[in-house]
């Protein structure tokens, strides 16, 4: 999709089964998965979210290979087939394929919002003068309410992305009011001072 770019949001455990069919036993492995958005580009520079490298796009599987029929068999791949004996049932082969990720923009969406200062601008020189000389007196300040749209995949846990968002969001110097996710509001939390 055009104006999309797949950003990281930092990276989850994830537990999995793994089942070995020929020995009949199941294990659980850990593996390390990036959390990638596939945001706006105008969301992920004005957050400064980093890029996904490479690394974290790509997959290597191993597959197997269906064995081929004497019918699928290219005449440069002759020779190397008859090395087979005749009784054996021809094998398929081992290789590695690549797949890439190419990160969530569909499964779930964390809204980010925050407030843009709106400024006004005085009309002449009479309001300049009359400001100037009310010292008691502060403007107040207005504001508009904005959200970003962040998509992350269903399975990444708040805890993990929402604190990377409002990292990057202070570091943007946004005033994050807090973020949205599945109906509920998980307010900014104060710093420190």
């Amino acid at each position: 999709m055009a104006g999309r770019e797949v950003y990281k949001l930092g990276e989850h455990r994830l537990r999995l089964i793994v089942v070995d069919v020929q020995a009949g036993t199941k294990r659980r492995q850990y593996v390390s998965v990036p959390i990638l958005t596939r945001c706006l580009e105008r969301t992920g520079e004005l957050l400064k979210l980093d890029k996904a490298t490479e690394n974290d796009l790509k997959i290597i599987k191993q597959i197997k290979t269906r064995p081929r029929t004497p019918e699928e068999v290219t005449p440069e791949e002759e020779g190397e087939e008859q090395e087979q004996q005749p009784g054996e049932a021809p094998e398929g082969e081992i290789r590695e394929a690549i797949y890439y990720r190419t990160g969530s923009w569909r499964a779930d969406s964390i809204r980010l919002v925050y407030k843009e200062k709106i400024e006004e601008e005085s009309e002449g020189g009479q309001d300049g003068e009359q400001q100037e000389g009310e010292e008691g007196e502060e403007q107040e300040e207005r504001y508009k309410i904005r959200t970003l749209h962040i998509p992350v995949p269903s399975w990444a846990p708040n805890y993990k992305v929402i604190p990377v968002l409002f990292a990057k969001a202070r570091t943007a110097e946004l005033k994050v009011v807090g973020a949205y996710r599945k109906g509920g509001l998980i307010p900014m939390p104060s710093q420190g001072s």
